[in-house]
């Protein structure tokens, strides 16, 4: 097979649509924070906000909108989680409306979801997994913000886009992938196809021990992420001289080393994920039937890859009127300016922050650009010179 080669500085060609007699419903989404958020009806509830998420495992509905939906719980399981097994409530007779299409006796897990509720900066009532995903062939187009389901048993494959077939490990679509360090070593293994995750690349905590990769992936900068749940993650964020996966061939790709020891992190499953960072620069079918997927470079394809690091986290007050800081990350340029938790944001570059999310914010703060930010302490106002790091 030939290796399509593509890279940043290429003209690329606007991916006409397509439309196929195999189509079920078309769903609207929207792209916030790299999520990407359909509506659902749960038991013929209001219009709910549901992650649209190929790396769950399992469709959840959140603590509070099933007690809400006074929805009876027919048994628990055990989760997985950062303090170890967890038990959790799920009913099994739900009824779903996406689009179109109408789907009965579906199990939901009842998870609690405020931490989602915070990092992402909007309501979460649940997120749609693969356990609903693996009924169709899901075509996610990002140029038009839809979400098509497909009949399996009708859907035949569109031309103009290039094939890759997938490996399902817990319902989980698992791609090959490879890449090439700064001293020539070519590394390989599966990779997570995970548009949950917001990020490029991450490589797993024991893939990188093994190959101690921190030393030779090239220039790398240590970082601190905080996870949906709250806790701190060290990890190192640094560039891919070349990384490839069916048909493609990527140049300069952000990485994220992680160093966590929190579970996620160390499914011996496949090497890392492939994060929606990278994947909305595609229109992307999953034919889980055939275990086959379609791949056509977007509208999006050619954007820089461009990521920069300031150290802080910010999250909007309980009245939602203002956007304060909410961690400040040690060693960060954050740290080095002066911020501290609590100081409110008040404009970035002589752009107000009033009025805005807590994403749009973060967004502004993470520019590899010297930034003026002026801020609020103690109803004494001033401005501080941050400089993000370039990743």
């Amino acid at each position: 097979m030939m290796l399509f080669r593509v890279s940043l500085c290429i003209v690329l060609l606007f991916a006409s649509t397509w439309a196929s007699a195999s189509a079920l419903t078309q769903i609207p989404f929207r792209l916030h924070n790299n999520h990407i958020f359909v509506e659902v009806q749960v038991n013929e509830s209001k219009p709910l906000k549901f992650i649209f998420d190929t790396g769950a495992a399992a469709t959840v509905i959140s603590e509070a909108e099933a007690n809400r939906l006074k929805i009876v719980h027919d048994g628990f399981s055990t989760v997985r989680s950062s303090r170890g097994p967890k038990f959790v409530y799920y009913s099994d007779y739900n009824d779903l409306t996406l689009g179109e299409v109408a789907l009965n006796r579906i199990k939901m897990v009842h998870l609690p979801l405020n931490h989602l509720n915070k990092a992402l900066d909007t309501s979460v009532h649940g997120i749609i997994g693969q356990d609903v995903l693996k009924k169709y062939v899901v075509e996610i187009n990002y140029d038009r913000t839809l979400i098509i389901l497909h009949d399996p048993q009708a859907f035949s494959p569109p031309s103009g886009y290039h094939e890759q077939d997938f490996e399902l490990i817990g319902g989980r679509p698992y791609i090959d992938g490879s890449f090439q360090l700064s001293n020539g070593e070519l590394l390989s293994g599966k990779f997570q196809v995970d548009n949950g995750s917001g990020s490029f690349v991450t490589l797993y905590s024991p893939f990188v021990e093994e190959h101690h990769l921190t030393r030779k992936i090239g220039r790398t900068q240590q970082i601190y992420t905080m996870s949906f749940s709250g806790a701190i993650d060290r990890n190192y964020a640094g560039r891919l001289e070349e990384f490839e996966f069916g048909w493609f061939s990527l140049s300069d790709i952000p990485i994220r080393l992680n160093q966590s020891r929190y579970y996620k992190k160390a499914f011996t499953d496949g090497i890392g994920h492939i994060g929606n960072a990278l994947l909305k620069r595609f229109n992307i079918i999953f034919d889980y039937h055939h275990k086959q997927s379609y791949w056509k470079p977007n509208l999006s394809f050619a954007n820089e890859f461009k990521l920069a690091y300031s150290g802080l986290v910010v999250k909007t007050d309980q009245q939602e009127e203002k956007v304060v800081i909410r961690h400040v990350f040690e060693d960060s340029p954050a740290a080095q300016a002066g911020f501290t938790p609590d100081d409110e944001i008040v404009q970035i570059n002589n752009i107000s922050a009033s009025g805005r999310s807590s994403h749009e914010v973060q967004t502004l703060l993470n520019r590899q650009t010297p930034l003026e930010v002026t801020i609020r302490r103690q109803n004494q106002v001033k401005t501080i010179n941050l400089y993000p790091l370039a990743l």
